[in-house]
């Protein structure tokens, strides 16, 4: 019965809509002031593994080091991402809910209604114009149509833009952030939240990485034996490179014209890089979640603490909240001790990351399963809660 999915989930059972039993109220603000901007940045197969200490050396994502190691920044120990691809990433931010399988853009009740649990609606409803940038073109995933459709004021893509280079998947990255870069320019007096999705680093590749400054002997030199040396992921490794020089540049030219903007750097997903040797899960499936900005402290977050992409959303609502300030989410946000967290085939217990088997916990089992029957509910049969027995 989904009222008992609902209370398995920490929800309000009684509650006559799935938003209205997954509200929260904000008790204490976790930020002095409202920050103007607040920009999330979702990387295309933007990997933690670049940044963890037995890759650290190879320097491929110096800038975003060194926005992690400010003292205006917290992070998450990793991050499970929503799913294995693109879309079911982004189907998680916009409709806030668990994956289950479906895809809620290509779903007639998502051209309906709109996801009171999805990061448009909660920041939105926070005070903020909502905008989404995409590198690619709108007509993939129906994105644009469907972005619009669940409480996001703009949208724009690289059909927007002029730019030489880039290929069938978008424009280079570069282009991407120096047109939000020149909107938030422009923008003055009103609050606003967006989204950039990225595409530079999905094959084939073709950016001139060694044009733009990509030392590739050098880091051929320093290859661990997990990874090979041959050109082709030599090239790939350059587009991480490229990809974090074109965050960091972005991020420090809009900090030091806009210095109270917040600024959240996570993945799209990370399977797709081909490791030489096995490694672990959290080398090759965990994506960083970074958030960075004037008035953050590494004390707002417990060292060691994991997430999921859910999570990101209700931390967000917690972060740009006043005293009273309500928003709907299913999961908890990073500030809570959530004990574990889970998305389409992975948990973790905040020590290691497992794979989501016969063998996991009974509990967790019986959480994942109400998410995703959840989410099932929400997004082909809408909001309401008709009858009490359901």
């Amino acid at each position: 019965m989904l009222r008992q999915k609902i209370e398995l989930l920490g929800g309000n059972p009684s509650a006559d809509s799935i938003d209205d039993a997954f509200k929260k109220v904000v008790t204490i603000p976790k930020l002095q002031e409202q920050p103007d901007n607040v920009v999330l940045i979702v990387g295309e197969s933007h990997a933690l593994w670049p940044f963890l200490p037995e890759y650290e050396n190879l320097e491929l994502v110096p800038k975003e080091l060194k926005f992690l190691n400010s003292p205006n920044c917290f992070k998450t120990d990793f991050m499970l991402a929503q799913g294995t691809g693109t879309m079911p990433t982004i189907n998680g931010f916009v409709t806030g809910l668990a994956d289950a399988g479906i895809y809620p853009n290509s779903q007639p009740e998502s051209y309906k209604t709109k996801y009171g649990t999805g990061i448009g609606s909660v920041m939105k409803a926070l005070g903020y114009r909502t905008v989404f940038w995409y590198g690619g073109f709108e007509a993939w995933q129906d994105i644009k149509r469907f972005t619009l459709s669940q409480n996001f004021d703009e949208f724009y893509c690289a059909g927007d833009f002029q730019y030489e280079g880039g290929n069938s998947w978008g424009c280079p990255d570069e282009v991407l952030f120096k047109y939000v870069e020149k909107y938030l320019n422009k923008e003055k007096h009103e609050k606003i939240f967006i989204i950039i999705l990225t595409t530079s680093k999905h094959p084939p590749y073709n950016i001139d990485v060694v044009a733009k400054g990509f030392p590739k002997e050098e880091i051929k030199q320093r290859l661990p034996d997990t990874i090979c040396s041959d050109e082709e992921t030599l090239n790939e490794i350059g587009h991480i490179w490229y990809a974090d020089q074109s965050i960091g540049d972005f991020i420090e030219n809009v900090e030091a014209d806009k210095p109270d903007t917040l600024f959240v750097i996570t993945g799209d997903h990370a399977e797709r890089f081909n490791f030489a040797k096995e490694v672990d899960l959290k080398t090759l499936s965990a994506v960083p979640c970074i958030f960075y900005g004037k008035n953050v402290s590494k004390d707002l977050l417990a060292e060691n603490k994991v997430g999921c992409h859910l999570q990101i959303i209700p931390t967000l609502a917690e972060m740009v909240s006043k005293k009273g300030d309500t928003y709907s989410s299913i999961d908890s946000s990073l500030f809570d001790d959530n004990g574990t967290v889970f998305n389409h085939y992975l948990w973790t217990n905040d020590e290691q990351i497992y794979k989501i088997n016969k063998k996991i916990p009974e509990a967790l089992s019986n959480k994942i399963k109400a998410a995703r029957q959840l989410t099932a509910w929400r997004v082909l049969k809408g909001d309401k809660i008709e009858k009490s027995g359901q």
